[in-house]
């Protein structure tokens, strides 16, 4: 044994018992053998086809990871062999490779991987296309195997499959949500416990092998993503796909929280599980909510609901916590959301005590007609921010058919796992949702802390003061907005709950996490604020200040808006995202100043 493999059995990087082999995928080679030898070598690749069996016959029988690694080394040189004697579209190279592939998918394969995917990525194009379509049939048949016979009446009723499909376009063109009202799909039954809505929005709870097999599907995802081609070939199969994942993690953390064994290794697939829900909702999210049908659907509900029941829970790693808010932040999104939108739910449902009680009540309230009622709140735009969310989340509606909301789920969530999706959401989320103009009242420090009358006469006193001429003359009409500041999701929600948690939070770990919530978040600001000011045009002089001063706000807001649309325009494709409304500069000093008292005193 190798000095190198020793040092890399004691940090226990690979596992002492090697790979586990089925019984079938020997059986299976011994056929595939018998049938090659039956041919008498009339084939002109059975040779090569006959040395690359057997050579995968004496793998099997290797019981330690350091021999399966030398061995699979010749097992992929007589691979290589057969490509370059065997046409892609041959069945011979198909059924090897089919065999060859098998290794991803077994238990404790992950030292392989590397070997595996890097000899795929070699392949001649037709040849990694053939290997591709194989990679996606396996997939698909890990992901069936893990559903069961939920998977099996899906696939053996294309009827009702295509009855449910047509309802989709109405949704698709007009907003509605009647395809999405199918109880039959998801439960009927409303929650209310923290962890109902999350059982019924997961159609089924798998046993604990098939939940291992699916964690084990996941680890071989993540794997895959390595290839650039990947993308392309999971496409097809990522609803069961997704489903299967989000299934798996569901059964694993629901036995945890009810006091159940779990390993550590089980615990390490679950994160790499978390990572496969992100990247399909992140890179597959159009197809599964516009054209995947009602399986893609109950798969985007799944992995939300899943990941619901993580937040609420206390089984999860901080850091797959704040992962678990990242999958939630990608299904909410989902089809087509605006980012601010989007921004305003999350905030009303994790730090409801910054916002105005008129928006978080509205943001919870479950209409029949899927929107928001009237609100006292003192901006129009939160109003219609709630307005597009009720209308174009496809997760919104998915709970509302359970009687619940995304903001109410969002409630539930425990103290700690609200400062660790705040800091998933700070590193996630778009510049749009983070400095976006959530349309919200904002108050400074001063006004906060005095009475009402208080602050009326003392900004009288102020104006009595001022002379004449340099009192700022308000048209008729027009409202006074000139002590408001433009309200954002990082400024408003995420600073101020995150110095709060520091300041008041018993719990040293909670601290700690919160003052990364207040680092990451400064941080991103910052970033966001000199990319902003990089872009934007020359200050405007003094009399076109006047004017806009003087503009009616119906025209200040059209004018903003094109100004706005002009600017995103001149942006590469790849900074128009990161183009948002302004932040007021005091609030940065002020959310920086509060964070730094904070870290002084625990200094």
């Amino acid at each position: 044994m190798s000095s190198k493999f020793a040092k890399q059995q004691k940090r226990r990087k690979w596992s002492d018992q090697g790979l586990q082999v089925p019984p079938g995928y020997r059986q299976q080679l011994q056929a595939t053998l018998q049938s090659l030898l039956a041919t008498d070598g009339a084939a002109s690749d059975a040779a090569a086809q006959v040395r690359l069996i057997r050579h995968l016959l004496h793998f099997a029988s290797i019981q330690f990871t350091y021999g399966e690694l030398e061995e699979l080394k010749t097992i992929l040189t007589a691979a290589e062999v057969l490509a370059a004697s065997t046409q892609s579209s041959c069945k011979g190279w198909s059924d090897c490779m089919q065999l060859v592939l098998e290794l991803l998918f077994m238990v404790n394969s992950k030292p392989l991987h590397r070997q595996l995917l890097a000899f795929v990525k070699k392949l001649p194009q037709s040849h990694q296309d053939a290997a591709g379509q194989v990679l996606q049939e396996m997939v698909q048949r890990e992901a069936a195997a893990v559903l069961g016979k939920a998977a099996e009446q899906a696939q053996h009723h294309p009827h009702s499959q295509q009855q449910q499909e047509q309802q989709l376009p109405q949704y698709q063109q007009q907003g509605d949500s009647s395809a999405l009202q199918q109880p039959a799909l998801y439960g009927s039954q409303p929650a209310d416990n923290p962890a109902a809505v999350a059982a019924i929005m997961v159609p089924m709870l798998p046993s604990a092998a098939q939940a291992n097999n699916g964690l084990n599907l996941a680890q071989a995802v993540v794997s895959l993503l390595w290839l650039p081609a990947a993308r392309v070939w999971l496409q097809q199969c990522s609803a069961d796909m997704l489903l299967a994942v989000a299934c798996s993690v569901h059964k694993t953390l629901t036995a945890a929280q009810q006091g159940g064994h779990v390993t550590p290794q089980s615990m390490e697939l679950v994160q790499d599980a978390i990572s496969v829900l992100y990247y399909t909702l992140q890179h597959h999210g159009k197809h599964l909510s516009l054209t995947a049908g009602p399986q893609g659907h109950t798969a985007i509900g799944a992995a939300a609901g899943c990941m619901l029941a993580a937040l609420q829970g206390s089984v999860l790693v901080r850091e797959a916590m704040a992962s678990a808010a990242v999958v939630v932040w990608s299904a909410a999104i989902l089809p087509n959301l605006p980012p601010a939108a989007a921004a305003l739910v999350f905030a009303a449902g994790l730090t409801p005590k910054h916002l105005p009680a008129s928006v978080t009540t509205a943001a919870a309230a479950r209409a029949s007609s899927g929107l928001p009622g009237s609100t006292a709140s003192n901006s129009s735009r939160a109003h219609v921010l709630l307005q597009a969310y009720s209308a174009s989340s496809l997760l919104e509606q998915l709970l509302r058919t359970q009687g619940s909301s995304l903001v109410s789920e969002l409630h539930k969530v425990s103290p700690v796992g609200v400062v660790c999706a705040l800091k998933g959401l700070l590193s996630a989320m778009p510049a749009a949702a983070l400095m976006g103009d959530l349309g919200l009242p904002v108050e400074s420090p001063s006004e906060q802390q005095q009475p009402a009358d208080l602050q009326q006469q003392h900004n009288t006193e102020q104006q009595q003061q001022l002379p004449q001429a340099a009192q700022p003359a308000i048209p008729a009409g027009v409202q006074d907005n000139s002590s408001s500041s433009t309200s954002t999701f990082i400024m408003l929600c995420a600073l101020p709950y995150a110095v709060t948690a520091a300041q008041e939070s018993p719990d040293a770990h909670r601290k700690f996490h919160a003052m990364c919530v207040v680092a990451v978040g400064l941080q991103r600001a910052r970033a966001l604020w000199q990319e902003f000011v990089q872009h934007t045009p020359p200050a405007a002089s003094a009399e076109k200040a006047m004017a806009e001063a003087a503009t009616p706000p119906a025209a200040a807001d059209a004018n903003a808006g094109a100004q706005s649309a002009q600017l995103a325009g001149s942006l590469p494709p790849s900074q128009q995202s990161s183009h948002c409304s302004s932040t007021g500069n005091d609030s940065m000093t002020a959310a920086a100043a509060e964070a730094s008292a904070v870290a002084g005193a625990k200094h």
